[in-house]
């Protein structure tokens, strides 16, 4: 580096900086510099990169906040997912040396020259997208020339950003052979087009590879338009495919159906969530989503988008999936366990 610099007329940091497209030099210097290091035959050791960060991670931590976490205040208020995904982020954020911040993005009017000017304050040059209340469109809010990105969530519909996401077919398709285990051979998923579009209908995908397996093709899913259980809608739907088990992606929900089965039923059939609630007591077996898990991945990935300068919108963004794992908890009390034995 102290030779390319000789060369370039610059010191060492501004060499350092340009081959990992740090935005604090300037982009005709950086490529100017690119272009030295290339003519003259430098390539980076791993081994020294390696080196290089594990010093940066023993360092005293950063007085500003490289990392700025995003998200709607609603989604924390009625969505305990996206603040467990925040306490895994902080948590190995601290380890690599980070300083991790939270931006509510309601509190800016999502106005593009507000946030432009926030983060560049804070001296923010990686984003960490948390799963939002609702799919939102985020290209013309932020400038993503100057940012690294990572989200956590299939909410954010655009841009199209490296992400870390659960496992949601793989899930599914680990609830289904739990159920079978249970006895269970007909599952049906109930849920919503909300939900459907947003995990990118694996939930359903997985159920229908399940009892296609299974031999019962007719049992699909009962998708309802609102967040709301239509009785007439699901009595029907029960009556047609008639489950060994039914799936949904609430209490609420089950609590709901499970009270509009005839009482001589109700004991022959299990029930199962999608996704475990993190932050209320389960009454239902389902899956747990490894939401701390996906907040630290996604820290990792910035911190490895950071070293190598990778910053803006990628040309072929990466998507990494972290599995859950199946909870066991009683759908059904001892009485009616003990009654559906018999």
């Amino acid at each position: 580096m102290r030779s390319l610099a000789k060369i370039a007329g610059v010191c060492p940091m501004t060499v350092s900086l340009s081959l990992r497209n740090h935005p604090s030099i300037p982009e005709t210097t950086r490529e100017r510099i690119q272009l030295i290091a290339q003519r003259h035959g430098y390539t980076p050791d791993p081994l020294v990169g390696r080196l290089m960060r594990h010093l940066r991670a023993g360092a005293p931590q950063r007085q500003s906040a490289l990392i700025c976490a995003l998200c709607l205040r609603f989604a924390h208020k009625q969505h305990g997912f996206a603040e467990d995904v925040l306490e895994g982020a902080k948590a190995r954020a601290d380890e690599l040396g980070f300083v991790l911040d939270r931006l509510w993005l309601d509190e800016t009017g999502l106005d593009p020259m507000r946030l432009k000017r926030l983060l560049r304050s804070r001296g923010v040059e990686a984003v960490l997208l948390l799963p939002m209340a609702r799919p939102i469109d985020l290209t013309e809010v932020l400038d993503w020339k100057e940012l690294a990105a990572v989200a956590t969530s299939a909410t954010i519909t655009a841009p199209h950003v490296h992400s870390v996401l659960p496992a949601q077919f793989g899930n599914m398709i680990a609830l289904c052979a739990a159920l079978k285990t249970e006895g269970c051979r007909r599952i049906g998923l109930v849920t919503v087009k909300h939900q459907d579009v947003r995990v990118e209908h694996r939930a359903a995908a997985a159920v229908l590879w399940h009892n296609h397996e299974e031999g019962v093709p007719e049992v699909t899913p009962l998708i309802f338009k609102e967040w709301a259980v239509d009785s007439r809608e699901f009595l029907t739907w029960y009556k047609r495919v008639r489950p060994d088990a039914i799936v949904a992606d609430a209490q609420g929900y089950l609590d709901e159906m499970r009270a509009l089965i005839p009482q001589k039923d109700r004991s022959k059939v299990f029930f199962a969530l999608t996704t475990m609630p993190p932050r209320e007591t389960a009454r239902y077996a389902g899956m747990q989503e490894d939401a701390r898990g996906i907040g630290a991945v996604a820290i990792e990935q910035l911190d490895w988008m950071y070293q190598h300068g990778e910053r803006g919108i990628p040309a072929s963004p990466r998507v990494t999936l972290v599995n859950g794992h199946y909870c066991a908890t009683p759908s059904l009390s001892a009485a009616e366990k003990k009654k559906k034995t018999a």
